[in-house]
């Protein structure tokens, strides 16, 4: 549940004012993000948590929490990563469709198999939105946080690949709704093997980027 700071939760009663404040805005922001989850508190109290640490706050040796003169975070990084905190969803958003990819030509039924498999793991498989294709993903990893959102359905509109995604930060929402990133990229796995399963796909959606 939301916290207010003139009454913060018990376990935080031991921890400077200021550190509270950090604490109890971004676990209310990200209460908010992770609504309808069976571990909803635990994912808010998670990113409360790593949230107060890269503002600069740390657990001494005695466990009380102190500031550094500091921390992974600068104010404005901060501040971007609270933008980063608050989510949208998009949706219909194109990121795939018939044509040649990778040297590879793509066909209707490529399409199909694409959407039904990905459609059918897609809780398992959690298919991200990545800001590039670099690994490390150096800016979300930065803010703390695991991708640019979660792909949580496809579906296909003639010859495209449609899909929708669920938290998408603020600032990265705002940046696509104002035409930012010029291109989508998709990461598709061939002959898939579902581990949880054994079951072979033939081809998944595992990520896309913005680019």
């Amino acid at each position: 549940m939301p916290y207010e700071p003139s009454n913060p939760p018990e376990k935080l009663k031991n921890m400077p004012k200021k550190a509270q404040e950090i604490w109890i805005k971004i676990f209310n922001n990200a209460w908010e993000q992770y609504k309808g989850r069976d571990d909803q508190e635990a994912l808010a109290n998670a990113t409360a948590y790593a949230g107060l640490k890269k503002a600069g706050w740390k657990q001494n040796k005695e466990g009380n929490w102190i500031e550094t003169k500091q921390g992974n975070l600068t104010s404005m990084e901060l501040a971007i990563w609270e933008a980063y905190s608050q989510t949208y969803e998009l949706t219909d958003v194109e990121v795939f469709g018939i044509g040649v990819w990778k040297g590879n030509k793509i066909t209707g039924e490529d399409l199909d198999d694409i959407v039904s498999g990905t459609n059918e793991i897609i809780d398992k498989l959690k298919p991200k939105v990545k800001l590039g294709h670099d690994n490390k993903q150096a800016l979300l990893q930065r803010t703390g946080l695991p991708a640019g959102g979660w792909i949580t359905k496809l579906k296909r509109a003639g010859d495209k690949i449609l899909v929708d995604i669920k938290e998408v930060p603020k600032v990265l929402y705002q940046l696509i709704k104002n035409g930012a990133y010029k291109r989508i990229s998709s990461e598709i796995l061939a002959g898939y093997t579902e581990p949880s399963t054994k079951k072979k796909y033939n081809k998944v959606l595992s990520a896309i980027a913005f680019l």
